[in-house]
């Protein structure tokens, strides 16, 4: 199922997706918050209680505030994402 799929998913996103049968959207979204860091991405899934296509039709900066409030309302550190970049310190690589 590639249809109405962005383009700036790219190919990689597409074939991926139809190779895993993942829902392409939800690799994208995943991809978009994993290129800021990898915790960062699980900390979106925990702040949209796994609803990353909730997430997907967010701007980042929605998406950078609903994580804030999330970190806040757990009593999480709140993290500078923007200032992490790719995988630094504090990076969790397992999945869950």
């Amino acid at each position: 199922m590639t249809e109405g799929i962005p383009a700036i998913t790219g190919e990689w996103v597409r074939t991926t997706a139809a190779s895993i049968g993942a829902d392409p959207l939800i690799l994208a979204t995943s991809q978009r918050f994993r290129q800021v860091s990898t915790a960062y991405a699980k900390r979106v899934k925990e702040a949209f209680e796994g609803d990353l296509l909730g997430a997907a039709a967010c701007t980042d900066a929605q998406v950078a505030e609903r994580v804030a409030s999330w970190e806040k309302a757990n009593r999480q550190p709140v993290s500078d994402w923007a200032a992490v970049g790719g995988y630094g310190e504090g990076d969790d690589y397992d999945d869950d």
